[in-house]
């Protein structure tokens, strides 16, 4: 991950508190600028979800790691505008639109 980094609040499915590490941009996107309160990290083989967000002038999508489901980064609508237009470093005067998502998944690994 390039660039400065910042630990966010990741609520699992089953509502296990989680502290992820994401990118700084995405902490005020995804979740409202919420502190991490949580000490454990996730478990081995753990995938976190995440919502893809669409640049309407190029077509390439972005992720972003969504730790909580109630955030409108999860809840708003296939091919609606965020609200707030993320700030992604390098990617000035972008317009993004929400495209698909991917949830949460727990692979067994080793």
């Amino acid at each position: 991950m390039a660039g400065p980094a910042v630990t966010i609040e990741y609520i699992s499915g089953p509502g296990t508190h989680y502290n992820v590490l994401v990118p700084s941009w995405q902490q005020t996107f995804t979740t409202d600028a919420t502190p991490a309160t949580a000490t454990a990290g996730a478990p081995k083989g753990f995938r976190r979800r995440r919502r893809y967000l669409r640049d309407v002038a190029t077509g390439k999508e972005i992720r972003v790691t969504v730790g909580d489901v109630t955030k409108a980064a999860w809840t708003s609508a296939y091919n609606a505008v965020p609200t707030a237009q993320p700030v992604v470093p390098g990617h000035t005067g972008v317009t993004y639109h929400y495209a698909g998502y991917t949830d949460e998944k727990y692979t067994k690994r080793g």
